[in-house]
């Protein structure tokens, strides 16, 4: 079985803040290099869809994070990896205090990050935002 053929649990934040959204860009040497997304990572083994969500925000933004609701899973079949993207909505508890695996982080609103580079999986979860009032 190759890794196309296994789909991989991935957790991601919408962090909202003064109705806006968190949004960071990836970096090099990252795949998808330069285009935005929200901030999250895979599953580990036997972790909790929010053990992992709290996870991977403190490890990439150093942000400790209030989850408020989880969203609708999205599936997206990447040339390199195929993802089962479980979104949270959530509100930061402080301020960033560093970046990992990105060059930026920014609050847009979401006719803002409608403008910008999207990774398709998170595009996804964009669009579903569209219905909420944040």
């Amino acid at each position: 079985m190759s890794a196309l053929d296994r789909l991989i649990e991935v957790t991601c934040a919408v962090i909202v803040e003064n109705h806006k959204i968190l949004c960071t860009r990836r970096k090099r040497p990252h795949p998808r290099v330069g285009l935005w997304e929200f901030p999250g990572g895979k599953k580990e083994p036997e972790e909790s869809n929010e053990d992992c969500i709290r996870r991977e925000i403190k490890e990439e933004l150093g942000l400790e994070i209030e989850l408020l609701r989880e969203l609708l899973p999205v599936e997206h079949h990447y040339p390199d990896i195929s993802i089962r993207l479980i979104p949270f909505i959530a509100k930061p508890m402080g301020k960033i205090e560093f970046l990992t695996d990105h060059d930026s982080a920014q609050f847009f609103s979401l006719e803002e990050a409608q403008k910008i580079p999207f990774s398709e999986a998170d595009l996804k979860v964009l669009n579903q935002l569209s219905a909420l009032n944040l």
